[in-house]
């Protein structure tokens, strides 16, 4: 996998590896210290990267001085000198795109895919170039013409190569004509990556009413590859098919797979909210966990102890934990304000981090006040008293003249005036 990154000013090439269903990453070039691209260019700045239908990389570069926003270029910033003395205010508007090409590069025929009819695209999608596959097969399901559907089928359970069958699968998906007879050939592939693709394309089926392949997907719960299982698990919970959760909780209790415990086993459900809270204080904090899984985590860590800074001492982390905190378990005033307004990278409890803590109060008080109540409810042993929408309402108001990060000392003046009050 590559991956850009605009801040650092490099690509990285990921080699990828899955043991027992963990899926892990690590930099090729982790032992020279180095990237697969590294510039000393202040402007680089690359943010996409395409496959080109000749088998060359295409990466967008935005050639760009400033990418931060406003919040860190403060006149009274650090990086505010750095950018007036680069001059990296001066360089705007502008972007390149750079081609990348091996140094025995020979490029392959030009395609003329809009001209050429279904028939002759399907035979593009078993192409070992991804661009081909994708555009053959969007292109495919756009003209929506089914008298390719006998070859896709035909593609679907003989084809020579894993991906022709994995492609063939989502095209007949994608025109509808995925039946239950080809989904049960897909689920008994030779291919760990077709009985995947098989189970997430019979989605489709059930959501049509077509149940009939329950016991199929049921007993993919015990797949030998554990991705495989996964698939079958997270799909079936999606599905809600009946006594979902008890089959899984079998399963989970008896499997010997670390990838099928810990990623299945991570999505409880709403298992992790205590019986008897009002199903309206259920829904409001199943929100706030969403939005903690979505943004919050990357931090904070899935477990709220602060997220592992790669390549750091054991036990550096970007952000404050909150296990234990006892800002989280005071007045909640202090924690809105944290969110709407940002931190510097001091925790307010005499710990310094690496990061700041971005401003959000650009979104809704509803949005703040459900995942401020999941931290809490989560991270801060069980507080059920929830905050709300008006509660973050009347903090925004009261703190709307503030333009600027909140430091430790004004975490310390706020939580002494609402203790003397």
């Amino acid at each position: 996998l590559f991956f850009a990154e605009p801040v650092g000013r490099l690509i990285r090439r990921s080699t990828v590896t899955v043991e027992d269903g963990i899926t892990r990453l690590a930099n090729a070039y982790e032992a020279e210290k180095s990237e697969f691209i590294l510039s000393t260019d202040a402007f680089f700045r690359p943010v996409n990267m395409v496959t080109a239908p000749d088998g060359t990389l295409y990466i967008v570069d935005m050639y760009r001085g400033i990418i931060q926003e406003g919040t860190w270029m403060q006149p009274d910033s650090y990086l505010y000198g750095v950018v007036r003395e680069y001059g990296l205010d001066r360089n705007f508007g502008r972007g390149r795109i750079w081609r990348l090409r091996h140094e025995d590069f020979e490029p392959g025929p030009k395609p003329k895919l809009l001209s050429e009819t279904p028939a002759q695209l399907v035979e593009h999608l078993d192409h070992p170039n991804g661009w081909w596959r994708v555009t053959a097969q969007k292109l495919i399901v756009l003209k929506a013409d089914k008298s390719v559907v006998p070859q896709l089928k035909d593609l679907a359970s003989t084809g020579d190569t894993e991906l022709g069958r994995i492609h063939a699968i989502w095209t007949l998906e994608g025109l509808e004509e995925a039946d239950s007879d080809m989904i049960r050939a897909g689920l008994a592939d030779e291919s760990p990556s077709v009985r995947r693709a098989a189970v997430r394309a019979s989605e489709s089926l059930f959501r049509r009413g077509d149940t009939g392949l329950t016991d199929e997907l049921f007993a993919l719960f015990e797949d030998a590859d554990p991705e495989v299982a996964i698939q079958a698990m997270l799909t079936a919970r999606y599905l809600k098919l009946p006594n979902v959760e008890q089959i899984i909780a079998a399963n989970l209790a008896s499997t010997s797979s670390a990838g099928v415990r810990e990623i299945v086993g991570a999505i409880d459900n709403l298992e992790w909210i205590e019986p008897g809270l009002p199903e309206s204080d259920r829904e409001f904090l199943t929100n706030g966990k969403l939005r903690y899984d979505t943004l919050c985590f990357a931090c904070h860590g899935s477990d709220g102890r602060g997220q592992p800074v790669g390549g750091s001492d054991a036990g550096t982390v970007m952000a404050p934990s909150f296990v234990e905190s006892e800002l989280l378990r005071g007045h909640p005033d202090p924690l809105i304000a944290i969110v709407l307004h940002g931190l510097t990278g001091n925790s307010g409890e005499g710990e310094e981090f690496l990061g700041l803590m971005v401003p959000m109060d650009g979104n809704s008080d509803e949005y703040i006040a459900s995942s401020l109540s999941y931290i809490r409810y989560v991270f801060g042993g069980g507080i059920t008293a929830l905050i709300t929408p008006e509660g973050v309402a009347r903090v925004r108001q009261a703190t709307a003249d503030r333009t600027t990060p909140l430091t430790p000392e004004d975490l310390q003046d706020m939580v002494a005036t609402l203790t003397s009050n």
